[in-house]
């Protein structure tokens, strides 16, 4: 049996929802924001990279499979995807191992996708970054013979040509430790499933779905957090359903108008790290406060605005 090597960061059976069946044999939307390029695919054809979750076996101890991350992503959406259909049927409220199970999920599609992964590397990546510089102005980085190419392999870093490699194993293994706690923390939240009216339009989906915002305005300009109060997460778990979850509160109501769907496609827009998934055509707002569709978004992404 071969191994498994497309591993989707977007489950088949989240994407599902935005097909125009809404089930994984039909088809969805898709735009590409790094080309402006549009096309129709099936769920099984889109959100996947090669490789993504491919644990390096040489460089583990013990028995462990290459592919047990994406196994254990699998479990976890053959799990939420049965209840999750519920709610886009109509379900208001999950509790117990059901709410979990949940949960589970949308934890999953906050650390296994592409950006956030781009972001491990960063992260991981600027404490060898500091210590170059520090040993740079002390005088005690090591240095080729030549200085002229001593000179322009400085060069070469600042303008990011030398970057430092971090390994697949050590990326893998900062994206696990951060699903427990992020677990927690979206349990320890009021989760509230809100609805489109009739003629409110479609929400959408994108490779970087769950949105993290301040549920009031902040003077300093910080960054919100998972776990920062006065914070609020969304997740849309369809074309007329979103996940939102608050703190010590429930939202009040639970219904989207046509501009609260505007809204909240505008933000998954903004966070949008390549790929955006409908199911059909789409309103947003433009960062003029235009309204646009989703023809316009291919127009603009295609002028490079």
């Amino acid at each position: 049996m071969s191994t498994p090597r497309k591993h989707h960061y977007i489950p088949k059976s989240f994407l599902a929802a935005w097909t125009n069946s809404g089930t994984p044999d039909g088809s969805l939307q898709v735009i590409d924001k790094s080309t402006g390029n549009a096309w129709s695919v099936k769920p099984v054809n889109a959100a996947k990279e090669t490789d993504l979750y491919m644990i390096d076996v040489s460089e583990t101890s013990g028995e462990i499979a290459a592919t047990e991350i994406e196994t254990n992503f699998g479990i976890i959406e053959g799990a939420a995807s049965p209840i999750l259909k519920r709610m886009l049927e109509g379900e208001a409220m999950v509790s117990g191992e059901d709410r979990e199970k949940v949960l589970s999920l949308l934890a999953t599609l906050v650390a296994r996708v592409p950006s956030r992964l781009d972001w491990i590397d960063e992260i991981m990546r600027k404490p060898v970054e500091i210590a170059y510089r520090r040993l740079e102005a002390e005088g005690k980085l090591p240095q080729p013979d030549d200085p002229k190419l001593a000179a322009l392999m400085n060069d070469w870093f600042d303008q990011g040509k030398i970057r430092i490699e971090i390994k697949q194993n050590a990326r893998l293994e900062m994206m696990a430790s951060m699903l427990p706690t992020l677990l927690q923390l979206f349990m320890l939240r009021h989760w509230t499933v809100l609805r489109t009216r009739p003629d409110a339009g479609d929400l959408i989906c994108t490779d970087d779905p769950v949105l993290l915002l301040w549920d009031k305005p902040v003077p300093n300009g910080e960054s919100p957090g998972f776990g920062l109060a006065n914070t609020l997460v969304f997740v849309p778990i369809g074309p007329a359903a979103a996940r939102v979850g608050l703190w010590m509160t429930e939202a009040r109501d639970p219904t989207l108008t046509w501009q609260d769907v505007m809204s909240w496609n505008a933000l998954l827009l903004n966070q949008v790290n390549r790929f955006v998934f409908s199911r059909r055509d789409f309103l947003t707002l433009h960062t003029t406060d235009a309204i646009h569709s989703r023809n316009d978004v291919i127009r603009s992404w295609t002028r490079k605005e």
